[in-house]
């Protein structure tokens, strides 16, 4: 996320039918224009909302592109794994696409394999 690869490319179909994130992909806080944007927004916040909103926004633009580039259409379909616990608090899990919500469920990473392997199983026909 953020990387070389992260925008630009178009993975049609069945070149893409899993996306894996992996944490929450925050933007470096170490970088000069993400501590003064958090900063800016903290001090305007009633109008613009908090600078640790903002930040959050940032970071969910970033999972919530790589979701959007695993359906591209109505028949798509594939697996979208959200791997940190701060998925199932509240805040973060409306942050997904609505679309999505109401498919995502929490479970442990040993699970993980039978629950691909079924989804997999219920959707390649």
């Amino acid at each position: 996320m953020r990387g070389r690869s992260s925008e630009g490319v178009d993975f049609l179909d069945d070149c893409a039918r899993a996306v894996v994130v992996v944490g929450i992909p925050y933007p470096p806080l170490y970088e000069t224009s993400v501590r003064l944007k958090r900063a800016f927004n903290q001090d305007h916040a009633a109008l613009l909302g908090s600078g640790d909103d903002w930040y959050a926004a940032e970071a969910f633009r970033a999972v919530n592109q790589a979701i959007g580039r695993l359906i591209r259409h109505q028949k798509d379909y594939g697996a979208v794994v959200l791997l940190d616990h701060r998925y199932n608090v509240l805040k973060f899990r409306q942050m997904t696409p609505a679309w999505l919500q109401p498919w995502l469920k929490s479970a442990a990473l040993a699970d993980a394999p039978g629950l691909l392997h079924q989804f997999f199983c219920r959707h390649h026909s």
